[in-house]
């Protein structure tokens, strides 16, 4: 199974339906982002013409903005950000929401913060705690980190340190603040 994070490039709703039926017999496990979040709608319709499962919600800024999309199941995997979204009680009140509707979520970079806010979770997406690995420079966080979380045989190892067991470089933090 794939996933094809679309980020808001389908921009219409034909567009996206054509693209998605194209790949859809390579076992696609869900399109990711595939419009703004405030095009729920879109989200809905293109779901019922591929039968394949949509996730958005990276950039919502409440858990009041993740329980309306939920509510009306605009997504069936809610993508969710705790820096985003307002910190660690927001994330735990969307992620709880999502629960009781039923549905799973998977987390937007920063693993060292999200692996440790999912294992507090019943409703992981299967491999939904994204991980990008520093060795390609995408998510540029590892650098401002004195010990990078670890991955072992595809699963992450969590500190065992207090809070989010994140150890900061602050060498790194005062060189990349000039």
């Amino acid at each position: 199974m794939i996933a094809l994070d679309a980020f808001r490039t389908l921009k219409t709703l034909d567009n996206a339906i054509k693209r998605v039926n194209l790949i859809k017999e390579y076992g696609v496990a869900f399109v990711e982002d595939p419009f703004l979040e405030s095009e729920g709608v879109a989200a809905i319709a293109l779901r019922e013409a591929t039968g394949v499962p949509v996730s958005f919600g990276e950039s919502l800024a409440s858990s009041k903005m993740a329980e309306q999309v939920l509510y009306y199941n605009q997504t069936d995997i809610l993508r969710i950000d705790a820096l985003v979204i307002g910190g660690v009680g927001e994330f735990l009140k969307a992620t709880a929401y999502a629960h009781q509707k039923g549905k799973t979520f998977a987390t937007h970079i920063h693993t060292e913060v999200h692996s440790q806010l999912a294992a507090a979770t019943p409703n992981l997406y299967p491999g939904g705690l994204e991980y990008l690995d520093p060795r390609y420079e995408i998510d540029l966080f590892h650098h401002l980190l004195l010990k990078p979380i670890e991955i072992r045989n595809g699963k992450a190892i969590l500190s065992t340190e207090p809070g989010f067991g994140i150890q900061w470089d602050w060498d790194a933090i005062q060189h990349f603040s000039r």
